[in-house]
């Protein structure tokens, strides 16, 4: 499966990078905006567009900033949204100095996909031998695809997702030495996204529930995800890795308000500005084009089957039982929030509305693995229909865009 997936990839690249001389710098998306705002950032042969880029171009400035490209920040459309998600720059960053900026796109490209492909093979690990199939799921998720197509962290988030669960299964993860290293990683993963919090808040509730109550308050019939811990120390570690993990993110946040010099950005969002009422961002964004006008109809009916795969991802909710099986949720419940109450400019591009599910394919299994009863009404399935709609989008719809070489 892992040699048919990077076949996929390079099939999808190919095409991708096609349009623009076959340049994996085409893949990050700058803008000549914010090439003009940052000229000593963006490498010399890069591929920057003239109408329009993307938030891949984001962490590519934000790497070149922590590579020593220049001693200046970078200015950026929300300094205090972008640089909160610094994680995939740190890594980036790092084997951007050994191997020159220049790299950075076959830099991301190895980091994110060898990242997902070990998270793969873990989850095939966590999973009970008759369902290991399901990783498969994960191994190909449409959201996954398209977010490294576009050199995004949001992949990194279900990987790291994993690797903490995968860490926390392991015997004697409570021991001081691997609760130092699980509590690096812990303190990485949230700067990946916000979105990382939700899993963190998650655990962390869970465990403070396990330390306040006792193991048979909880019903047999709840979402199991995590061993049971041997003792109340053993709690109170994992407590401290957790909530260390949270607080870390938060005094990293209050250092870039408060003591980091540096340009708010072209448009500094506040949550506000990115949310409407519940689903009007939805309807807000259709618009009825005719069939005649091939393009414009088939981007118009993409957003249909993200928004069926919301509603499929609404009757998991069936699965909550328990009060145990209610904390487990919170990263689906953050997900079905984020985007039935996001803006109408998220639904009318793919890209953006795509990557707000990303981490509910890994999640759906871990929960599957847990409870035999669970009933993921067709989610998984539903998820393949998506990944041959991203194909289809790649390699014959994809609009080429007007650019020039810095």
């Amino acid at each position: 499966m892992i040699f048919l997936y990077i076949i996929l990839n390079v099939i999808l690249i190919y095409y991708r990078i096609k349009p623009y001389d076959y340049n994996l710098s085409s893949m990050i998306g700058i803008w000549e905006g914010f090439l003009n705002l940052n000229p000593d950032f963006v490498d010399k042969g890069f591929v920057v567009y003239k109408s329009g880029g993307y938030d891949g171009q984001f962490f590519y400035l934000i790497n070149q900033y922590l590579s020593g490209v220049s001693s200046q920040l970078p200015i950026l459309d929300s300094f205090s949204v972008r640089f909160t998600r610094i994680g995939l720059p740190l890594l980036t960053s790092i084997f951007s100095k050994i191997f020159g900026t220049k790299a950075y796109p076959v830099i991301t490209l190895a980091i994110l996909h060898l990242s997902h492909i070990m998270s793969f093979v873990m989850l095939k690990k966590l999973c009970k031998k008759e369902i290991r199939y399901l990783a498969n799921f994960h191994l190909f998720s449409p959201f996954v695809i398209n977010s490294n197509l576009l050199l995004l962290s949001d992949s990194l988030v279900c990987s790291w997702t994993i690797f903490i669960f995968y860490f926390l299964n392991q015997k004697d993860c409570h021991k001081p030495a691997k609760i130092s290293v699980l509590l690096l990683l812990g303190c990485f993963f949230v700067l990946i996204k916000e979105s990382a919090l939700s899993i963190m808040g998650m655990l962390l509730l869970l465990l403070w529930l396990k330390r306040s109550y006792p193991p048979n308050s909880f019903s047999s019939s709840s979402v199991q995800i995590l061993p049971p811990t041997g003792g109340s120390n053993e709690t109170k570690s994992l407590l401290g890795l957790v909530g260390g993990s949270i607080i870390f993110y938060f005094a990293f946040v209050f250092y870039l308000r408060f003591f980091l010099d540096a340009n708010p950005g072209t448009y500094p969002l506040t949550f506000l500005d990115l949310i409407d009422y519940p689903f009007f961002g939805f309807f807000k964004s259709i618009s009825f084009s005719t069939p005649m006008n091939l393009s414009p109809f088939v981007r118009e009916l993409a957003k249909y089957p993200i928004f069926i795969f919301y509603l499929l991802l609404l009757l998991n909710l069936r699965n909550i039982k328990t009060v145990q099986d209610f904390v487990w949720f919170l990263p689906i419940l953050f997900i079905l929030f984020t985007a039935g109450i996001a803006e109408q400019g998220y639904w009318l591009t793919y890209d953006n509305i795509m990557r707000m599910f990303t981490l509910s394919i890994p999640m759906i299994i871990l929960y599957k693995n847990s409870k035999k009863s669970y009933n993921d009404f067709g989610i998984l399935w539903f998820g393949i229909v998506l990944l041959a709609m991203l194909i289809v989008r790649i390699l014959w719809l994809k609009k080429e865009m007007e650019f020039f070489f810095n």
